[in-house]
């Protein structure tokens, strides 16, 4: 039985930003490559998700990062540029 929880955060702007770089599934592997460069050295301010969708029997689709930098917003394309 859990009777208390603790946990820190960084701290956060309220004003983000944020965008998607879409790429053909054919390049999945790349972008996964890209994907685990970038998460394993990004700072706390810095956010990175990965997802891949293809429609059903068909063989083409798409692979996406999605990055949110919470960061000063002076520095956001120099972290965020991928």
């Amino acid at each position: 039985m859990v009777t208390s929880f603790e946990f820190a955060l960084h701290p956060m702007r309220r004003e983000v930003v944020s965008g998607d770089a879409i790429f053909p599934l054919a390049k999945m592997r790349d972008v996964l490559a890209v994907y685990a460069d970038i998460v394993q050295d990004s700072p706390d301010e810095l956010y990175v998700d990965f997802m891949a969708t293809s429609p059903l029997c068909k063989p083409d689709g798409m692979c996406m990062l999605h990055a949110c930098w919470s960061g000063e917003h002076s520095q956001a394309e120099l972290v965020v540029l991928l």
